[in-house]
């Protein structure tokens, strides 16, 4: 077992912490970044504003207890998705918050 491994595996909270930072600095970066090659969507995603700024922090969030209360997690970060599909629209990075909660409910 390696060092990071054996370390990640003793704090969880700190290893769900760093998962929840990640996801959501790809949430704020993902409305940036360009349609990728071959892809059949060219619009490009509208600019972030405070709602989903807030929105993504609390799906984000909610990653960090994943462990400890997996099912009010995927309910927080299932619910904090809809929300943003009902009032904004369009894509959105919040998902991966909800694949990553239905995939620790399912393991």
């Amino acid at each position: 077992m390696t060092w990071l491994r054996r370390e990640l595996l003793s704090r969880p909270y700190a290893a769900d912490t760093v998962l929840a930072v990640c996801v959501y600095a790809m949430t704020l970066l993902a409305p940036g970044a360009p349609p990728p090659p071959g892809a059949e969507w060219h619009d490009p995603m509208r600019p972030l504003t405070a709602y989903d700024i807030a929105l993504a922090s609390v799906v984000c969030g909610a990653l960090v207890f994943r462990r400890r209360r997996p099912h009010a997690v995927l309910a927080v970060t299932v619910t904090g998705f809809a929300a943003y599909a009902v009032i904004d629209g369009g894509r959105s990075a919040l998902d991966l918050g909800s694949a990553i909660a239905m995939y620790t409910v399912a393991s």
